[in-house]
């Protein structure tokens, strides 16, 4: 179980990276400011994709794909009194008050 996790893990971080690349050249296709504006500043990127929505739902389907793969694996263990995956009990710093 341990293993399917970091494989998951790894496969979503992947998928995730892929996604931002993707829609960082669909930025950099449009223009070398948009390209800049989404790498560097908040928000922008939020702006860019609803302005381009057609050419950006893919890149941003892929990243959401890559969080949804990744992200709900490991936190799930820390808000338990004994983690299932690897059956040790938490230390005081992983428990969720």
């Amino acid at each position: 179980m341990v293993l399917l996790g970091y494989v998951l893990l790894f496969v979503g971080l992947i998928v995730g990276i892929y996604g931002d690349v993707r829609f960082l050249v669909v930025a950099y296709n449009r223009n070398l400011w948009w390209f800049f504006g989404c790498l560097f500043v908040p928000l922008v990127s939020w702006v860019f994709l609803f302005l381009n929505l057609k050419a950006t739902i893919k890149p941003f389907g892929l990243s959401l794909l890559g969080l949804l793969l990744a992200g709900p694996m490991r936190p799930r263990c820390l808000l338990r009194r004994r983690c299932r995956c690897c059956q040790r009990p938490p230390r005081s710093s992983e428990v969720v008050p």
